[in-house]
């Protein structure tokens, strides 16, 4: 069936972004295979140009994607694939992530108001 994905809309630039893929019907259990912006994520970022600026962590096999930290290049439109080497493998619709500075109006306004107090 078409697997799941469960993305933040936008995060935090430095923290961690955990990124889920799951799909219930396949028997054997799926593996998962994320893309960014259209493109096969490598398991190792490293190991390709494309996705050496990226600290993540894929899991094939628990459909898990983590980065960790976040980076402003982590931005981009994410799909996973599911498949079990029986039937065609299915994609989930893509999702937006933007990878978003801290706020730092609001850390100087706490760190005034805290001072004031």
């Amino acid at each position: 069936s078409k697997p799941t994905v469960s993305i933040p809309s936008s995060a935090t630039i430095g923290n961690r972004a955990v990124l889920t893929c799951s799909e219930k019907d396949g028997s054997p259990p799926s593996e998962y295979t994320w893309f960014k912006d259209g493109i096969v994520m490598p398991t190792n970022p490293k190991s390709t140009r494309a996705f050496s600026n990226s600290s993540y962590v894929l899991n094939p096999t628990t459909g898990e994607l983590v980065f960790d930290p976040l980076s402003a290049s982590d931005t981009g439109e994410y799909s996973c694939e599911a498949r079990n080497g029986y039937g065609t493998p299915m994609t989930s619709n893509a999702v937006r992530m933007e990878a978003v500075e801290r706020n730092v109006g609001v850390i100087v306004a706490a760190v005034l108001v805290t001072l004031i107090l």
